[in-house]
């Protein structure tokens, strides 16, 4: 009996050690602490925006979304909710389709208590900046960053109001 125990407490710490690895992997959310390559968007009115660490001077939430995904909608709907009460925040929307299904999206929104203190831009973004950004272009994906560009949290998914509200 007491060689099987010795024998499986070996057994007991690699699975163990799986566990919390897979654990980790596969977490919602992650702290990062990586600065952002510069990176520019193109907005529904046709003006470029050029964004670099040197000139970011505000907190950033950049939402990827496919203008097909009705998930995507719901967590603009959240992330405008957040902004609303939360005016330190630039909030970029951006997806890799087109102008025209971007402003479809813009039209479709439900601005509720949106206000003109918002800074909230719709945009399209360059496939490769939007890997560098998000890693994969699966949808939908919040990145907020911190002053400078500096990645803050990360998530796949829905966000919600509360977790927005817990980032700070």
């Amino acid at each position: 009996m007491r060689k099987i125990l010795i024998s499986l407490i070996p057994s007991a710490l690699v699975l163990l050690g799986v566990l919390y690895s897979t654990q980790k992997f596969f977490r919602e959310e992650s702290q990062l602490t990586v600065i952002a390559d510069p990176f520019s968007l193109i907005t529904i009115d046709l003006d470029t925006l050029d964004f670099d660490s040197r000139r970011t001077k505000a907190p950033v939430i950049i939402n990827f979304f496919d203008p097909s995904c009705d998930l995507c909608l719901t967590n603009i709907n959240e992330i405008l909710k957040f902004s609303s009460q939360n005016y330190g925040y630039y909030v970029l929307f951006v997806s890799t389709d087109s102008l025209n299904a971007i402003e479809n999206i813009f039209n479709k929104i439900k601005w509720g208590n949106f206000t003109s203190q918002q800074n909230v831009i719709f945009a399209r973004i360059d496939p490769i900046d939007a890997i560098k950004l998000f890693g994969d272009l699966a949808a939908p994906q919040t990145v907020i960053f911190d002053e400078g560009l500096k990645f803050k949290k990360v998530k796949s998914g829905l966000v919600s109001f509360a977790w927005l509200s817990k980032v700070d």
